[in-house]
């Protein structure tokens, strides 16, 4: 038994300890790996911008000014933007927040499974060196 006891040095719980460590990493990156692939085949945008808000962008753009809507020429200016520029830049908005989502996701598959890759070998080496000792 106390053979056994003395088996257990400083520096093998210490190898045990990185392999544990670089293992739980591994797993985070893969699952966060494996997360982000379907995200970024078919991203989903996280905000979408609505017909008032997309009027009020179009009045900024035009005017150089908020509205303000208590004030009955700022109500005709806006009055006068049709809805098929109120749409277009609504459709503009979500094709650019789904390419930024895109975008994002491919930093994230590109971040963890470098990481992944990185982390692998590092790993294997350090489990070996604890399955020696």
């Amino acid at each position: 038994m106390k053979d056994n006891m003395n088996n257990w040095a400083v520096s093998k719980v210490y190898l045990y300890l990185v392999a544990l460590i670089t293992f739980s990493v591994l797993l985070f990156n893969f699952v966060e790996l494996v997360r982000a692939i379907p995200e970024y085949i078919a991203p989903l945008p996280g905000w979408i911008m609505d017909h008032p808000t997309a009027r009020n962008e179009l009045f900024l753009q035009r005017y150089g000014q908020y509205p303000d809507f208590s004030r009955q020429e700022h109500r005709e200016k806006a009055a006068a933007f049709t809805r098929e520029e109120v749409e277009a830049l609504s459709e503009e908005r979500y094709r650019a927040e789904k390419e930024r989502t895109k975008a994002f996701n491919l930093r994230n598959i590109m971040r963890h499974g470098f990481s992944f890759i990185v982390l692998l070998p590092v790993h294997i080496i350090f489990f070996k060196l604890a399955r020696k000792s």
